[in-house]
């Protein structure tokens, strides 16, 4: 075993770039943004059994114990979409207001020894903006939905069976702002806007079994759910000086929470130059059962939500070229909607999605550059009772383009490179094939 205080010193580094970036990034429309770099949106992030780059402390951190060295990915990924809702009674189409943001992200992992390793990640993975026109027909239902946030994760994996076997533990620190927008009725005109932020606490661990190194893997991953409790303000615009007394600016108070997530993943390689992948995730959106703004006076905006939970499928191919360092992805995505019809509403209008996605990577030695692009179709879904917003279907395309890059250093030979990231076809010195 050996310890290198240069590795130490290197993670306590990217614990201080990662808190400046945290502070300092802005966010894209999703309330779950799973993608976390370009090469998870390639394959679809059918990710969580592989042992390729840092991003692991976010899909599943016991592979950070196959990571040799010290390595720091960063990059980010442009979203862009808007929402098309067609109204049941034949009227207008009418389109929320189209988006381009980046989320930006870095992840870094050391090798404390052999058998212990740590990393930390700064990402943006829970986040919604979803803007209307003030005088749309779902005016009181919503007019701006802005969930933002910075999750901090560090986390450390141990190496319990050497080359086989790990297992990991993380604790997320998450820094959430809200801002929402409703139209009041029509009797008194004008808007009830509520800000507020707040800070919410999770867990999260992972385990990676090597069956056949290189070859098959199989792993699990879970993230818990995490409480928010923001307190903010109430702004009311209210066009009517009648009820201008009656609806005042106050303090205010959001509780919400974010459900806890379960992933099983395989990675295969059936060739020596292919590599397939698999991951279901089961989200437990049932924990978010409405969304309720409590003013100071007592009086109370509640949206009803009653989500269930659901399970998402993801499928990968990574095809390593002739070409040396080159390789080239795709994947493809299922997503079911959590949202019964009965409640679904535009603030977040959620729908069964299927993605597709390709990408491109490229290794020579210590450094490694990814690009990725994802197609996410959210197909016709229907709101039917008009409870929580108008009748009518919503449907929405939205692109995803990644760009990361990957540096690698402390490696004390050739065997110590992860033969996943060997810009050489075909396996490498630990490959079990």
């Amino acid at each position: 075993m050996r310890l290198q205080k240069s590795r130490i010193t290197g993670l306590a580094a990217l614990l201080a770039l990662a808190w400046s970036v945290s502070t300092n990034s802005t966010r894209a429309a999703g309330f779950l943004i799973y993608e976390t770099s370009a090469e998870s949106v390639a394959k679809g992030s059918a990710y969580s059994a592989y042992v390729d780059e840092p991003s692991a402390v976010w899909f599943n951190p016991a592979a950070m114990s196959f990571m040799p060295g010290y390595r720091v990915q960063t990059g980010a990924i442009l979203a862009t979409g808007a929402v098309k809702f067609d109204p049941a009674d034949g009227s207008p189409n009418v389109d929320s207001e189209s988006t381009l943001l980046p989320i930006p992200m870095i992840f870094g992992t050391s090798e404390i020894v052999d058998w212990l390793h740590a990393g930390i990640g700064v990402s943006f993975p829970w986040g919604m903006v979803i803007a209307w026109p003030e005088d749309w027909v779902g005016r009181e239902s919503s007019i701006k939905s802005d969930l933002q946030t910075v999750l901090i994760n560090p986390s450390v994996s141990f190496q319990i069976w050497q080359n086989r076997l790990s297992i990991a533990g993380g604790f997320n620190v998450l820094r959430a702002t809200l801002d929402f927008k409703y139209g009041l009725p029509e009797v008194t005109g004008g808007t009830l806007r509520f800000g507020g932020s707040a800070w919410g606490y999770g867990v999260n661990a992972g385990i990676l079994f090597r069956i056949l190194p290189n070859v098959l893997h199989t792993a699990f991953a879970y993230r818990s759910r995490i409480n928010i409790s923001a307190g903010g303000k109430a702004d009311f615009t209210v066009a009517s000086e009648e009820f201008s007394q009656m609806a005042y600016d106050q303090g205010a108070d959001l509780d919400a929470t974010l459900p806890d997530i379960f992933t099983l993943g395989l990675m295969y390689a059936p060739t020596e130059n292919l590599i397939l992948g698999f991951d279901m995730n089961y989200t437990l959106w049932s924990v978010f059962e409405e969304l309720r703004i409590v003013l100071k006076n007592g009086d109370a905006q509640v949206r009803e939500k009653d989500w269930k939970d659901v399970a998402t499928f993801r499928l990968s191919a990574d095809y390593t070229l002739p070409v040396k360092g080159f390789k080239i992805r795709g994947g493809i995505i299922y997503d079911s909607n959590p949202a019964p019809k009965e409640t679904l509403a535009p603030d977040i209008p959620d729908a069964d999605r299927l993605d597709f996605s390709v990408g491109a990577g490229y290794r020579y030695d210590w450094f490694k550059a990814d690009l990725g692009y994802m197609l996410c179709w959210l197909m016709p879904s229907e709101a039917t009772t008009g409870q929580e917003g108008p009748e009518g279907t919503y449907e929405a395309f939205i692109h995803l383009i990644g760009l990361t890059v990957t540096f690698q250093f402390g490696t004390e030979d050739e065997d110590d490179v992860d033969p996943a990231l060997s810009s050489r076809a075909g396996p490498g010195p630990t490959d079990y094939r």
